[in-house]
């Protein structure tokens, strides 16, 4: 394992907050509480309980904070994780958390559930799982007894691994997707409904500089985009390019899909990454005749992709790439 080095860190305060009417910050006072730390992990345990677990400096103590009667509780417990920070923590439902991760002089890999029920922490040993890491800034409970993992920092860098861990079975399962997000660490995730209908959403990250990207993940209906277009082919239209393609009439798992309609775009990179600069145009059909390619210019060979937009506006991955000149020599009249 590697040793963690020196990060730049912004300390913050945080407070409690009361319940209030007007939605206001309140700070509240109790007469013990944790000591001043930062990068500790803390989630929800139970209706009215907060658990608060490590953090700067070599800190290994489980807290409680009771909502109903404003007091931090300080759980001395035989069998613990060890002093961690930059871990992630998740509510599970039935009073329970997962832990998993951290680091303090290497990075750490060991899987816990505390259970407020009987203030315990129990290790678990699954047979696999994902490697040690850290700054993997969220993990999320996906509903059906299952909590999701992507991505922060390992011993080879950043990871883009997406793993599931199954509660009932107490194993981590490496979850493969067609798309997904890049490698990443300190992004955003969001919770879902505890029954998981409602699709995570994340945001950001950041590998060598920041990124700027929304993705969801599960969710149902929210989540599943078009397929790929993958037949995407060019032809000339006169003094144009025609490029055409078959319809996309499923999403990326399978199912039945109605398409809104397609979008075009075109560079003069080969390797272009498409965005909003990019498009020159859209259809509801499975063509899309270009009038702007330079079509008599054999100097310049720009190139297009297509996706296929859902009518939520679901977009789906890149299709094949073709060039401007990668079209069939017609012969004859």
């Amino acid at each position: 394992m590697r040793t963690a080095g020196l990060i730049p860190l912004i300390c913050f305060l945080m407070t409690t907050a009361a319940v209030q009417a007007d939605d206001d910050w309140a700070q509240v006072l109790p007469d013990l509480q944790p000591s001043a730390r930062y990068w500790h992990a803390m989630a929800g345990a139970g209706e009215d309980k907060v658990l608060l677990q490590g953090g700067t400096e070599g800190f290994d103590e489980t807290w409680v904070y009771d909502l109903g009667d404003s007091t931090w509780t300080r759980l001395d417990l035989p069998a613990h994780p060890q002093s961690l920070f930059w871990h992630s923590m998740v509510h599970i439902g039935n009073d329970q958390v997962l832990l998993f991760g951290g680091a303090n002089g290497g990075y750490h890999d060991e899987t816990w559930i505390f259970d407020l029920s009987d203030s315990a922490w129990t290790e678990r040993y699954p047979t696999t799982s994902p490697s040690a890491r850290w700054i993997h800034d969220g993990m999320a409970y996906i509903g059906e007894d299952r909590v999701l993992l992507f991505g922060g920092y390992d011993s080879g860098g950043r990871d883009d691994e997406t793993w599931i861990f199954d509660l009932s079975e107490g194993e981590w399962i490496p979850d493969s997707n067609i798309t997904q997000p890049s490698a990443r660490s300190r992004y955003g995730l969001s919770e879902t409904s505890m029954d998981g209908s409602r699709p995570l959403v994340l945001f950001g990250g950041c590998n060598i500089s920041a990124i700027g990207e929304t993705w969801l993940f599960g969710g149902g209906d929210y989540i599943t985009p078009p397929a790929a277009i993958a037949d995407l082919r060019s032809d000339l239209a006169g003094d144009a390019i025609r490029l055409s393609w078959s319809p996309v009439t499923e999403d990326i798992s399978g199912h039945p899909l109605v398409v809104d309609h397609y979008i075009i775009y075109r560079s003069a990179d080969p390797d272009f990454i498409p965005g909003l600069s990019d498009s020159v145009g859209s259809t509801s059909d499975t063509f899309y005749v270009d009038q702007t390619a330079a079509v008599n210019d054999t100097s310049m060979n720009h190139h297009s992709i297509v996706k296929a937009v859902d009518s939520a506006g679901r977009k789906s991955s890149e299709s094949n790439r073709v060039g401007e000149f990668d079209r069939p020599v017609i012969t004859g009249p």
